[in-house]
């Protein structure tokens, strides 16, 4: 698994190719930040405004609202948004994902076997 600082200079490249090769109208580097109980967190400036995607609101607003926070690693010249952010939890026997989700839900879908194999490869 890449740690913080892999994922936080991958990240950093790709915005970097994007800015080079003209394909990006605006961005946002990624950097680290330290959360509780040990959490590291590859954000970026406004990422706190990428929870709007999450309320059940029309695809429109949600956007309207990410563009104008800024909420993104990247803006595309066509309007696309590139959001990435990692959260990671540090213990004793090293790093790992702070989120743990579970293929049971997947499996009681009609996409189970499909699904399941993607979530495994």
């Amino acid at each position: 698994m890449p740690t913080p600082n892999q994922i936080e200079k991958q990240i950093n490249e790709l915005i970097k190719y994007l800015v080079e090769t003209s394909f990006v109208d605006d961005q946002q580097f990624a950097f680290q930040r330290s959360g509780k109980n040990d959490l590291v967190l590859v954000t970026f400036d406004k990422a706190e405004h990428v929870s709007v995607s999450l309320k059940d609101r029309a695809y429109n607003e949600i956007y309207q609202d990410l563009a104008q926070e800024r909420a993104y690693n990247a803006k595309m010249l066509d309007g696309a948004l590139i959001i990435r952010l990692l959260t990671e939890r540090f213990n004793a026997t090293g790093l790992r994902s702070s989120l743990r989700p579970t293929l049971k839900n997947f499996r009681t879908t009609p996409m189970s076997t499909k699904m399941t194999k993607f979530m495994l490869t």
